[in-house]
């Protein structure tokens, strides 16, 4: 059983900015179909599970890194700014990589689980999800603070337009 929060779309936005990654990981961890077609009986699942599964984290983990050097292009961060853009940058990726463990742990789960275990997981993963974007605030008022008022405002107007993006249903 698949359930999706009314405010999904609002806080898939959020961490769409924050992550560059929202909806893969929130489609990874709730669609409960495969990533990749069932193996034949030439290829036994073991072979062919892990890395369909690497390649989903690598792609995640390259869109994510792609959209942190977009941010930073597109926030002109100078030198002096680096060292707060560099821990905000961090806290982003260490999110991910929490997000991406606790979507593998579901999914390992997944085909056992009743529908109450379904939602106590996915309760689970907007928990930390919360935690996750709790980490990442503090992050960003330390770079916001060093920043001009015209990167100040060009942050202003990326975060509004990845909000309007997620409202209309996609985030990228």
């Amino acid at each position: 059983m698949t359930v999706r929060l009314p405010t999904h779309a609002a806080a898939a936005a959020v961490l769409a900015l924050a992550l560059g990654t929202a909806p893969a990981l929130a489609q990874s961890g709730t669609d409960q179909q495969p990533a990749t077609p069932a193996p034949t009986q030439a290829q036994p699942p073991a072979a062919t599970a892990a890395p369909a599964t690497a390649d989903k984290v690598t792609r995640r983990m390259t869109r994510l890194e792609n959209h942190i050097a977009e941010m930073h292009r597109r926030l002109h961060i100078t030198p002096a700014e680096e060292p707060k853009w560099d821990a905000f940058a961090q806290v982003m990726r260490d999110n991910a990589e929490r997000m991406d463990q606790a979507f593998k742990a579901r999914a390992t789960q997944s085909a056992s689980m009743n529908a109450v275990d379904d939602l106590r997981s996915y309760a689970a993963i907007a928990q930390a999800h919360a935690e996750d974007m709790q980490r990442l605030v503090p992050a960003f008022e330390q770079l916001y603070s060093v920043l001009t008022p015209q990167q100040q405002k060009d942050a202003d107007v990326m975060f509004r337009n990845f909000e309007r993006r997620g409202k209309r249903g996609g985030a990228g």
